[in-house]
């Protein structure tokens, strides 16, 4: 199915992020890795195939994971 799950109502988590843009993908990473559970709500049912950022340092994706 395209890895988009449609939930029910009852679904609970530990931690719930919304917006599954770098920041909040990477958050839901680091917790989902310290064994908590966690859900990622996103708008759109794709990803945006155009770039937001003209480049990314290096840094930032260490950060990112």
């Amino acid at each position: 199915m395209s890895g988009i799950e449609r939930m029910d109502a009852d679904r609970t988590a530990e931690l719930i992020v919304v917006g599954a843009g770098p920041v909040g993908l990477a958050l839901a990473r680091h917790v989902a890795a310290a064994g908590r559970s966690v859900i990622v709500l996103e708008a759109r049912a794709a990803a945006d195939p155009h770039a937001k950022a003209s480049h990314v340092h290096g840094r930032a994706l260490e950060a990112l994971g």
